[in-house]
């Protein structure tokens, strides 16, 4: 090999490696491009993650605290009702005949009842 072909042959082996180094920058900085991007993307999952966490935990406490207040509402309730109870047996066992009488009711010396023995649809009153 003579001298000329010598550099002529590192001329062209540099501008190889020139090229395949600027290729490589090229992928590079592609390469870096995109872990910028998975980087936003991975950042922007965590926060909506910690968000989504912090929403539905706060949910939850609301949740438990509306299922308090509605049990105190219901165990009020519940009593009240049983007050009430009382009072309906209570005046219940006072109602008998003398107090019918008084408020002006009477017996009934013949009743009359409804019946539906026809095959028709109309209704009649028995004696």
């Amino acid at each position: 090999m003579r001298y000329g072909e010598i550099r002529d042959h590192g001329a062209q082996s540099y501008e190889l490696s020139n090229e395949y180094s600027l290729h490589m920058n090229v992928l590079i900085n592609h390469f870096e491009e995109y872990d910028r991007r998975i980087f936003w993307i991975l950042a922007g999952l965590c926060i909506a993650a910690a968000f989504s966490y912090i929403y539905f935990l706060s949910f939850s406490v609301h949740a438990v605290i509306a299922r308090r207040g509605a049990e105190a509402t219901s165990e009020k309730l519940t009593t009240e009702i049983a007050q009430l109870e009382s009072q309906y047996v209570a005046l219940d066992k006072r109602i008998d005949l003398a107090l019918a009488r008084e408020e002006g009711f009477v017996e009934v010396s013949a009743p009359r009842y409804v019946s539906t023995e026809e095959a028709t649809r109309s209704f009649t009153l028995r004696q």
